[in-house]
């Protein structure tokens, strides 16, 4: 079932034990429910080989992911909600460039928001 997510990347699932050279033959490595004592081990040497490390623990009903993709990775989501998409109507030719969405609903967009317009004719 993994393959459907994405038929371009090669998964392996092992149930042998984690260590590091079996982690070193990877990019990224997700750890399931494994010990605190075991993530950091793992985890101190995918962040020093430049792997990135993906942690989900299961507890009853609560859970918890930790994520280490390097230092290199950013985020530029400022907020976790979902991508707004609006309507445009027109846009004016000032040098302000005033965009006009269609019904003149409230966008939920704020300063700063970078904006990308698509299917433009």
């Amino acid at each position: 079932r993994r393959v459907e997510l994405n038929e371009y990347v090669s998964t392996t699932c092992t149930t042998d034990p984690v260590d590091t050279a079996l982690v070193s033959k990877f990019n990224v490595v997700v750890l399931t429910d494994s010990s605190r004592a075991e993530q950091l081990e793992i985890g101190e040497f995918c962040h020093n080989n430049g792997i990135k490390l993906i942690c989900a623990n299961s507890n009853g009903v609560f859970g918890s992911i930790f994520c280490d993709f390097g230092p290199e990775f950013r985020v530029s989501d400022t907020n976790g909600e979902q991508v707004l998409s609006v309507m445009v109507s027109a846009v004016s030719k000032d040098s302000d460039g005033i965009v006009t969405c269609l019904d003149e609903k409230r966008h939920g967009f704020e300063d700063g928001d970078f904006v990308t317009f698509q299917e433009v004719g």
